[in-house]
């Protein structure tokens, strides 16, 4: 089973989930800045299979995006 996007974010950012909103992302949360965006994309790597390059750092940049994959990932399970 897959951790919820909130729980692998602050997980990754050493954070309390509670302190994440859909909006929050990089340089908008107190934890993530451009050192914190590298252990998201690690724990989105691990936990997601989402690969580390250009564009994926890019679309991973705040939990809407990372929201996005967890539904398609969560729908694709379901199928």
């Amino acid at each position: 089973m897959l951790k919820s996007p909130y729980e692998l974010v602050a997980e990754a950012l050493g954070c309390r989930p509670e302190t994440l909103r859909p909006d929050s992302g990089l340089n908008n949360h107190p934890m993530w800045d451009s050192f914190g965006q590298l252990n998201v994309m690690m724990a989105l790597e691990e936990n997601y299979g989402v690969p580390v390059d250009d564009d994926s750092i890019r679309a991973h940049q705040g939990m809407a995006g990372i929201l996005k994959t967890y539904e398609t990932l969560t729908s694709d399970a379901g199928r």
